[in-house]
């Protein structure tokens, strides 16, 4: 009979959970078991839906508690919320809604914030509250030709001549694209933090998770489902991609270039048609830009994945603390000031 399993490590089902992703539509590579292990984020859960053994489906999210009254936080794992839904074998889509179902309605109280949901999915239906869904962005995705040059001859005439100018300045400048072998992957991840950094500087909402996509990068290269792409000249290094290949998809997840040296520009928009070209050599099917692209990417395609965004909470804690925390911030002046009037004022220094 089939049953649900909170659990915060797969063991031996995890095999069959990674069967489970690769099927998806879209399949998230940040759910595969071996990302989700090296992030190593201990408020990790997974939700199993298991019969005698054999898993059906199930969730992974992180529960964590407010620091004041303790109330549970439901979100989906860091860094994983792209394309985010159950996970289920055919047919048993609405049996593995049922269990999930009954975890979220065991807590009385919670908070429920999950980004980066498919919009039409099952997560909706399964909180147990009267969720709020919103659109938060677009995901652009590139359906990968089986030929490069005919697939160019789709793009518009100013994205044609911006990268046949910008990779006919690199080329003759001696930079080439090229892929990284495995035991690069240490001077692959410096080369991305640099070139992030010169970019985006304090804005970065990803530098401060580098740690942690560290150990993830260096334990996809183990599998063979993340490669690092790169524009170089000899050791020089001026644009990098990291980008996951799963299931006959590419996820494109980070990137940096060269924003300082005038002669680097286009960099970035090059590599990525490198990228595109490898990918269809390769037999994939598909490049996902992921959400929140740079305007540049969308030169590459037309097709875009709505990102959403579901908020809900369960009992009364999550809707009463926060109204009586401001009722009291808002009480707090009046408060003071009659405690002023008590004691004759201020004492003087």
């Amino acid at each position: 009979m089939a049953h649900l399993e909170v659990t915060d490590r797969l063991g031996e089902l995890a095999p069959a959970w990674d069967a489970l992703v690769a099927a998806a539509d879209p399949p998230n590579a940040m759910w595969r078991s071996w990302a989700l292990v090296a992030r190593e984020e201990p408020d990790l859960r997974y939700l199993l839906v298991v019969d005698e053994g054999r898993l059906l489906g199930g969730l992974t999210v992180t529960v964590r508690a407010t620091r004041r009254f303790a109330i549970p936080v439901v979100t989906l794992p860091a860094a994983a919320a792209s394309h985010a839904d159950l996970l289920a074998v055919p047919g048993k889509e609405q049996e593995v809604a049922d269990h999930v179902a009954g975890w979220f309605r065991s807590h009385r109280n919670a908070i429920i914030d999950l980004w980066g949901l498919v919009p039409s999915g099952r997560l909706p239906g399964v909180v147990g509250a009267t969720p709020t869904l919103s659109q938060v962005g677009h995901s652009p995705y590139v359906s990968l030709p089986d030929d490069f040059e005919h697939y160019l001859a789709t793009r518009s005439a100013n994205f044609r001549s911006n990268l046949r100018r910008n990779r006919r300045r690199l080329q003759q400048a001696g930079f080439r694209h090229r892929v990284l072998h495995a035991d690069e992957t240490d001077r692959a991840l410096s080369e991305l933090h640099r070139l992030h950094a010169q970019r985006h500087g304090e804005r970065s909402t990803f530098l401060p998770r580098f740690e942690a996509f560290s150990r993830v990068a260096r334990a996809g290269v183990a599998v063979g489902e993340l490669t690092f792409h790169a524009l170089e000249r000899d050791a020089d290094i001026i644009a990098i991609d990291a980008v996951f290949e799963v299931a006959g998809r590419a996820d494109y997840y980070q990137g940096g270039r060269d924003t300082v040296t005038r002669e680097h520009q286009g960099a970035g928009l090059v590599l990525l048609a490198e990228i595109v070209a490898t990918g269809s050599q390769r037999g994939l099917r598909e490049l996902d830009l992921q959400p929140q692209a740079d305007a540049y990417k969308l030169g590459f395609t037309e097709q875009l994945r709505p990102v959403s965004r579901l908020h809900a909470t369960r009992g009364w804690a999550p809707v009463w603390v926060p109204r009586v925390r401001r009722i009291g911030r808002a009480l707090r002046p009046r408060v003071a000031l009659t405690g002023e009037h008590r004691h004759g004022g201020r004492d003087e220094d």
